[in-house]
């Protein structure tokens, strides 16, 4: 059998200037330029590298690439028994994570919606504006649910950090694997700023976690970023990278002593290209295709089409769609799937470094 060097010494090999002419004669007088990606901040992408173009900096294995794989549900307080069907059923379908958005009644209502549920086995998070009216009545019941100690999950209460804070001192005893600091970004053409802002408010939080009590190496596992997954697959696998790689400078610069990534949430969004449900089938796969290769702690792909008549098909395809990313591509096997691509390389290390340097521009000196 021929080794792997004697086969590639079978196919011709170019250098960079014969693949530009070939580029330019496919261009048919256009400039080359027309095909360099623009980002913000003057950042260029150029839609090919060589490996001499390239510097690569592999993630390290932190853990291994599976990710949960998540389902929202929501409560109006009068759907208790409804939502605990749906769930139960989700959860024979392969969900791992549930989404709990609380929109009105009483806390009570847990021990029915989450009835027959194990909760060692899955992770919760809680959100929505009447859990964030009483979260300590509402963590406190689920406390009291069977197995809920042993279970792990987190919780939304928006911008009020100070207030997550408190009611993590106060669950800490009873849920202790919940985390309580929670940050959103959308992934789009402003991602390198939308990233700086992002660094600037988890080092806010971090200050306040640690003024709370908690060691550097104890703060850093309470964050839940949720990110909002683009229609752009290219860019969407390497704002993920990107992030990872800044967050290891914010553990850095905290002096932790054993790195831990956060708990990264990612969600499809609605294709910018059609709002047909079948487009958007296959966009919320590529979606999930690009936060799998990324790396996440969790995956949400949003049902497209929540209509009576076609919720329950909607919903089940969009579990299924991470069935078949884990079961017939094995990504979740693989640690960090694109690293030695020189192209996602180049655009990780560029949005990487411009989104760095605008947050240090944005911290006062000390």
């Amino acid at each position: 059998m021929n080794s792997a060097k004697e086969l590639l010494a079978e196919f011709e090999t170019l250098n960079t200037s014969e693949w530009m002419k070939k580029i330019e004669k496919f261009l048919k007088g256009r400039p080359f330029s027309e095909i360099v990606l623009q980002l913000e901040d003057a950042v260029k992408i150029k839609p090919f590298y060589r490996k001499e173009d390239t510097t690569a900096v592999a993630l390290p294995a932190l853990n291994s690439n599976d990710w949960m794989i998540s389902e929202p549900f929501h409560f109006d307080g009068t759907n208790a028994e409804v939502l605990n069907k749906l769930i139960l059923k989700s959860l024979e379908g392969g969900v791992e994570s549930v989404t709990l958005c609380i929109e009105d009644g009483s806390p009570k209502a847990l021990s029915t919606i989450l009835k027959g549920v194990y909760l060692q086995m899955i992770d919760i998070h809680l959100c929505g504006t009447a859990f964030e009216k009483a979260p300590t009545e509402w963590l406190n019941e689920l406390a009291a649910l069977p197995e809920a100690k042993a279970g792990k999950g987190s919780f939304d209460l928006g911008v009020d950090l100070s207030k997550s804070i408190s009611v993590l001192q106060n669950i800490s005893g009873i849920l202790p694997n919940y985390t309580a600091v929670n940050q959103h970004i959308k992934i789009g053409k402003s991602v390198i700023s939308d990233l700086a802002l992002l660094l600037k408010h988890i080092a806010s939080a971090f200050d306040a976690l640690i003024a709370a009590g908690l060691t550097a190496d104890k703060a850093q596992e309470q964050f839940r970023i949720t990110f909002t997954v683009s229609d752009d697959y290219f860019l969407s696998i390497a704002a993920l990278r990107a992030f990872k790689r800044i967050w290891l400078a914010v553990l850095e610069a905290y002096n932790v002593e054993k790195a831990k990534w956060p708990k990264i949430h990612a969600v499809s969004s609605q294709s910018e290209a059609s709002a047909e449900p079948y487009w958007n089938m296959i966009s919320n796969t590529t979606q999930a295709l690009s936060a799998a290769i990324a790396g996440v702690y969790s995956i949400e792909v949003i049902p497209t089409d929540t209509s009576a008549a076609s919720a329950e098909f909607s919903r089940r395809i969009a579990r299924n769609v991470q069935q078949l990313l884990k079961l017939e591509s094995h990504i979740d096997h693989i640690i960090d799937p694109s690293a030695g691509s020189y192209y996602i390389e180049n655009y990780t290390t560029a949005i990487a470094a411009k989104s760095w340097e605008q947050f240090l521009a944005k911290v006062p000196s000390k």
